[in-house]
């Protein structure tokens, strides 16, 4: 995983980014290792290919909004998403580029 151990910092220090966490399962660019230094609100994550989804850490999204990203839908996504969940973001976006419509968790509620 890259990209996390700024979000881990912050989040031990007390803080939180002002933006959506992004964390990407299929892309491996430079975001991940450079947002630090850009000062952005939009932490990213990226998760490399050989990495078991379930032995990340991902307690760092607790309470956090994230999206998620993957270039296709896969068990592994799947994965991803129920860690996730597991550790109680405060809302979650998930979304696999062959999909038609993203996941949304918790699902959405809407004023009458």
């Amino acid at each position: 995983m890259i990209g996390h151990h700024p979000l881990l910092r912050m989040r031990l220090a007390g803080q939180a980014p002002a933006g959506f966490v992004s964390i990407d399962l299929d892309r491996q660019t430079r975001h991940a290792r450079d947002w630090p230094s850009c000062l952005t609100a939009f932490p990213q994550v990226e998760i490399a290919p050989s990495e078991a989804i379930r032995t990340l850490d991902l307690r760092f999204v607790v309470g956090l909004y994230v999206v998620a990203f993957a270039d296709a839908w896969s068990e592994r996504f799947g994965e991803l998403i129920d860690l996730l969940q597991a550790n109680r973001p405060k809302h979650l976006i998930a979304h696999a580029f062959d999909l038609d419509e993203p996941i949304v968790w918790p699902e959405p509620t809407w004023p009458q």
